[in-house]
């Protein structure tokens, strides 16, 4: 058994106790959200398909006296972390990817651990939860009222314990 098989699903189980690895999930708020444009968020982000609908067929579909968001709500996205050595405000910078297209950096006061980490090989898996964003509020009288949130993007990171 390879050393990453041991992470896949029922991969250790075969294995006494104190020699499973043991990974521990960590989460950091991503930095430098607010930069991104529209267009950007679209591209890297799974839109809701009902958010465009007419509230007539919001109301038909069951959203009367809730909340429809642009942005899928609880999906969560691959994320690619990119080490910036080069980065001009900072040498220990991790890039967060979203498909490819970049949506901020993990902050700046634990950035040193994350890229340590990631040169040992410790961090197994990476994934984003994103809150926030334009939403429609359906009432169910009808009327709908348009708001937007601020993007609250949160990154898990598992990381093997040591």
């Amino acid at each position: 058994m390879g050393f990453l098989d041991m992470f896949k699903k029922g991969g250790q189980k075969d294995l006494p106790e104190e020699k499973q690895i043991k990974t521990v999930d960590v989460e950091y708020q991503i930095q430098g959200m607010f930069a991104l444009r529209d267009e950007e968020l679209l591209t890297a982000l799974r839109c809701n398909p009902d958010f465009e609908l007419s509230t007539q067929d919001l109301i038909e579909k069951g959203y009367a006296g809730k909340r429809v968001y642009r942005f899928e709500p609880g999906y969560r996205y691959g994320v690619t972390l990119v080490p910036e050595p080069k980065n001009p405000h900072d040498k220990n910078a991790v890039m967060v990817q979203i498909n490819g297209n970049k949506v901020g950096y993990i902050p700046r006061e634990e950035a040193l651990d994350v890229k340590k980490a990631l040169k040992k090989g410790l961090i197994t898996g990476a994934r984003c939860y994103i809150r926030g964003g334009p939403t429609r509020r359906i009432f169910e009288n009808g009327t709908s009222m348009a708001n937007s949130y601020d993007f609250e993007p949160v990154v898990t990171l598992t990381v093997i314990k040591q």
